[in-house]
C-alpha cells in the first residue's frame, strides 16, 4: 500500500467513525426523550432509581403500595451522592406526604451484604414502622407444596426487578418501571420499559406480578425487618 492510500484509508476510519460516534449521540438523546414523555417507553440502558421515582411521582396517590424489588437493597450506596439524595428524598415524600406504602424487597443471600442492607434500612422503619416495610426473602427457607416455584421466583427477583405502582382507590393511576436485567451489585438496568397508567390497565402482566409479590411476601422464607423504636400505647 502506497503512502497516499494509507492516508486515503485513515482519513475514511476517521469519516465512518464521525458518523458512528454522531448516531450513538442521537439514539442515547432519542431514548432520553422518549423516556421523558408521558407515554410508555423502553430503554436499553439505564441508571435506574432517579429515573423511574421522578415518572411514578405524578402518580402515587394517599394509601398507594409500591412493590420494589432490590437485589441486595444496596442501590442507594453505589450512586452518587446527589442521586442517591434524590432517591432517598422522593421515597421520604411518599412516605410522609403522600402516605404511600413502600414494600422494599430482598432476595440476594450473601450475609455480608443482608447486614449493610440491614444497616441502611433500620432507620427507615425505625421512622416510619407502617409505611415502610422491608422483606428478606431466604430461598433456603421455603417449604409447602409450591416450595420449587417459589424458589425459581425469588431468584429470578435476583436480577428481574419489575417495580409496581398499585393504586388501590384509583386503578386507573396503575404503573410500571420493568428492569428484565438488573445485576447484582450494578447500578444499571438493562432492557428498561416503563408502563404508563393508561397501558397498565390493559396489560396482564401487572396483576400476575402483583399476584407474585403478594403470595411471596408471606411465609417461613420471609424476614421482614422489625422497628426497634419502642412506642407507647398512646403514641
Amino acid at each position: 500500500m502506497t503512502g497516499p492510500d494509507a492516508i486515503k484509508l485513515f482519513l475514511a476510519f476517521v469519516f465512518f467513525g464521525f458518523l458512528s460516534w454522531r448516531w450513538v449521540c442521537r439514539q442515547k438523546g432519542r431514548d432520553k426523550t422518549s423516556m421523558d414523555r408521558e407515554h410508555s417507553a423502553t430503554r436499553a440502558v439505564a441508571q435506574c432509581g432517579t429515573v423511574w421515582l421522578p415518572k411514578f411521582d405524578r402518580w402515587v396517590k394517599r394509601g398507594a403500595e409500591i412493590y420494589l424489588p432490590a437485589g441486595d437493597g444496596l442501590y442507594v450506596q453505589r450512586i452518587k451522592k446527589r442521586r442517591a439524595s434524590l432517591f432517598r428524598k422522593t421515597l421520604k415524600k411518599w412516605l410522609l406526604k403522600d402516605g404511600a406504602i413502600v414494600n422494599l424487597i430482598i432476595t440476594v443471600q450473601d450475609e455480608e451484604l443482608l447486614k449493610k442492607a440491614r444497616e441502611e434500612w433500620q432507620p427507615w422503619k425505625d421512622e416510619q414502622p407502617e409505611r415502610f416495610r422491608v422483606f428478606i426473602l431466604h430461598r433456603d427457607r421455603v417449604s409447602g407444596p409450591s416450595a420449587e416455584l417459589t424458589r425459581s421466583q425469588i431468584e429470578v427477583l435476583d436480577t428481574f426487578h419489575p417495580v409496581l405502582l398499585v393504586n388501590s382507590q384509583d386503578v386507573s393511576g396503575n404503573a410500571m418501571w420493568i428492569e428484565a436485567y438488573h445485576p447484582v451489585g450494578s447500578k444499571f438496568a438493562y432492557h428498561v420499559q416503563f408502563v404508563v397508567p393508561a397501558d397498565t390497565e390493559n396489560d396482564v402482566r401487572f396483576t400476575e406480578y402483583k399476584d407474585m409479590y403478594r403470595q411471596l411476601l408471606q411465609g417461613s422464607h420471609v424476614e421482614e425487618l422489625k422497628s426497634k423504636v419502642r412506642r407507647s400505647m398512646a403514641a
